[in-house]
């Protein structure tokens, strides 16, 4: 399950900032220096700092260290085409949420948070976490996104699934990447691995449950992601 999560938090990543770059590169009232500037002044003292030290980090870097050299590492006069490159997922997503209300633009307001529900999956699996023990334990902080919601009322899933199911904080934050790698990442060969890998998946969770004990906490969850991965995948 790690191993064909991690590859969607990849996916979304790479499709969130190729769909930033895009709209800054075809927007005629916008360029990327005075973007960067303007971001960086819309920050406090502290995340200013927090963005700097992630970009100077990177001085000695084997991938990035010649960016850094280049443009060197105060965000605000480096261009966006380059912050791209050189911001963790968590910066980028701080960047996007600034550009998304900067344009006005609700969707990618509601991107970005279901890109900080993604960036969890993701810290998870890159790290080895356990994410099944507690799987069903109920746990969720923040609501679903409607979006997701919606998506999910219409995926056949009834009101009462919905609600128990999003309850659990790692349910919530794998359907809405499930959800937002369906409705981001473009069609093409990345689009059809994906498939195969939780078709993959899916097939895994059929032989577990189907050993699992109709009492085990972690079935109805898991039960839920299969159907999820038929209706999205």
């Amino acid at each position: 399950m790690r191993y064909a999560l991690l590859q969607l938090t990849l996916d979304v990543e790479h499709a969130a900032r190729t769909k930033l770059m895009r709209i800054v590169t075809e927007r005629e009232d916008e360029d990327g220096y005075s973007l960067s500037l303007d971001y960086f002044e819309s920050l406090n003292h502290k995340e200013k700092n927090r963005r700097k030290g992630e970009v100077a980090a990177l001085a000695k870097d084997a991938y990035c260290g010649e960016l850094v050299a280049k443009y060197g590492s105060d965000p605000a006069t480096i261009p966006v085409w380059v912050l791209l490159e050189l911001f963790s997922f968590g910066g980028f997503r701080d960047l996007y949420l600034f550009c998304a209300e900067r344009w006005g633009d609700r969707a990618m307001v509601g991107e970005h948070y279901m890109l900080r529900q993604a960036q969890s999956v993701r810290n998870a699996c890159a790290h080895s976490s356990d994410v099944l023990n507690g799987f069903a334990r109920m746990d969720a902080t923040v609501e679903t996104d409607s979006e997701v919601q919606r998506a999910l009322s219409e995926a056949g899933f009834s009101h009462r699934v919905r609600t128990s199911r999003m309850r659990s904080a790692r349910v919530q934050q794998i359907a809405t990447l499930l959800y937002l790698h369906a409705r981001t990442v473009p069609d093409g060969a990345g689009k059809r691995r994906a498939a195969r890998d939780m078709h993959e998946l899916r097939a895994k969770i059929d032989k577990v449950t189907g050993i699992a004990g109709i009492d085990n906490s972690a079935r109805a969850p898991l039960l839920f992601l299969a159907d999820l991965i038929d209706k999205w995948f």
